[in-house]
């Protein structure tokens, strides 16, 4: 890490003396946040390129009948 303003400094130190946690944060970046993004962004091809009619679920409500109608008590 750097200090770009002086009160940064004593943090930037503490972070970069922390062997452990910057080997860690290395691994994650290179390797598990790259898998991550690459699967996101895998679905979200997959989800752009679905095509097809959308179907109704449900009934759709006539002009003079109310949700409560509807349910059919």
């Amino acid at each position: 890490y750097t200090a770009h303003v002086p009160q940064a400094e004593p943090t930037v130190q503490k972070w970069n003396n922390d062997r452990k946690q910057l080997d860690f944060l290395k691994q994650y970046y290179e390797h598990e946040c790259t898998d991550w993004l690459k699967e996101l962004l895998h679905f979200s091809k997959a989800t752009l390129k679905k095509t097809g009619v959308v179907t109704e679920l449900t009934e759709p409500i006539q002009k003079n009948q109310t949700v409560d109608d509807t349910r059919g008590s």
